[in-house]
């Protein structure tokens, strides 16, 4: 049986770990949308994964305040 390479995250935020991953979708309005996709591309370019980031690093800042 071959082995299987370990997953890795490319996303500073995320955990660390090979976690399944799930989908998280809601809406907002178009405004937000649009702040929120450029406030993501001014932090972690405009590239595939820059909104994920950013909900990531709010995420973590979220918990080091709030649940401690």
């Amino acid at each position: 049986m071959e082995e299987q390479p370990k997953k890795t995250n490319c996303y500073p935020h995320a955990p660390q770990t090979s976690l399944e991953l799930k989908p998280i979708q809601f809406r907002i309005s178009k405004e937000i949308f649009e702040e929120f996709s450029k406030q993501a591309g001014k932090e972690f370019g405009f590239s595939h994964g820059a909104k994920k980031q950013l909900f990531l690093k709010i995420w973590s800042q979220y918990k080091a305040i709030c649940m401690q």
